[in-house]
């Protein structure tokens, strides 16, 4: 039965056979490597995200994606990441990305170099 309220259909439990479920699996758990490893290797992401969360919580602007569009915009937003970045290089510990409620480097952790 649909959910009209969210728009998508209930769950069809048969509809991927078990081999197909295993395949899916597999594949959800490659993505979710290949995107931690690309979140790694590219910390100024983290950087961008937490800025501009953090501007949004300050600011509450009435009109996010106009505020976005100037957020992410601003001609002086390369030269404060960097700045921040090497900051970042600076400090000690291992530097955890929370989005989602997902924990790429759990507490006490030290994330791997794969």
């Amino acid at each position: 039965m649909a959910d009209v309220a969210s728009g998508l259909e209930g769950l069809d439990l048969g509809a991927l056979s078990p081999e197909q479920q295993a395949q899916l699996m597999e594949f959800k758990i490659n993505t979710r490597i290949a995107n931690e490893k690309y979140l790694r290797s590219h910390k100024e992401v983290e950087l961008l995200l937490s800025g501009f969360l953090r501007e949004v919580m300050l600011r509450r602007p009435e009109n996010i994606p106009e505020f976005a569009a100037e957020h992410f915009t601003d001609p002086e937003l390369p030269m404060k990441t960097q700045k921040k970045l090497a900051e970042k290089a600076n400090q000690p510990g291992p530097t955890s990305l929370v989005m989602l409620g997902v924990t790429l480097t759990p507490p006490g952790c030290q994330p791997c170099d794969n």
